[in-house]
């Protein structure tokens, strides 16, 4: 009987931890909402997101995931800003968001708020920045060619290099431009908490 026992309590202990092994994969959030078939391009993705000495899980369609929202943020800051998004890549797979049209956007102001919001938590979880604002200016019908346009405020973080750093403002440039439909570059002004704009470099 005791052995018996002993089988049915090791039975039990087993089925507990694949449940929770289980519950825990599932609460797991992805970088890129999309499988990953390149392997080339997934080993390149799982290497350098290793060197920021995180964690990762690839699900067997070629889904890379880690432990929470905020590490996905700055690991998909990392991917845009250094060109390591797969091509073709479904902007919206990206940031794990309902892809809307430009029309349904404009219809509906909570999308809007929605997107912004997204992008400010974006902005956010980069080491280098306190605090953020965003505001995406998209002109309704009857404003002629007046384009969609962004304006962008951080708080940086004390000692943070980003006001020198091009690298990392171009990055805060490439999130907005897949985020948002039609926003083109020359059209996003990104300052400081002082008012200095950061990206006058296409000015210069």
């Amino acid at each position: 009987m005791n052995k018996y026992r002993v089988c049915l309590i090791i039975i039990v202990l087993v089925g507990i931890g694949t449940l929770v092994l289980g519950f825990s994969s599932r609460n797991l959030i992805p970088v890129i909402d999309a499988p990953i078939q390149n392997e080339a391009i997934r080993d390149r993705i799982i290497m350098r997101i290793n060197q920021e000495g995180v964690n990762i899980k690839v699900s067997s369609t070629g889904v890379i995931h880690v432990k929470n929202e905020q590490v996905a943020r700055r690991m998909r800051n990392i991917l845009i800003r250094e060109d390591l998004i797969p091509p073709d890549t479904d902007p919206w797979a990206i940031f794990n968001m309902k892809r809307w049209t430009i029309t349904e956007f404009d219809r509906n102001m909570n999308h809007r708020i929605a997107i912004t919001q997204m992008l400010i938590d974006h902005i956010k979880a980069m080491d280098d920045i306190k605090d953020a604002n965003v505001d995406i200016i998209r002109p309704t019908e009857g404003f002629g060619l007046i384009p969609v346009s962004a304006n962008v405020i951080i708080n940086p973080m004390p000692e943070s290099d980003i006001a020198q750093n091009r690298n990392k403002i171009e990055g805060i440039e490439k999130l907005l431009g897949y985020a948002v439909e039609e926003l083109k570059t020359e059209n996003i002004i990104i300052v400081n908490n002082t008012g200095f704009i950061l990206n006058d470099f296409y000015r210069e």
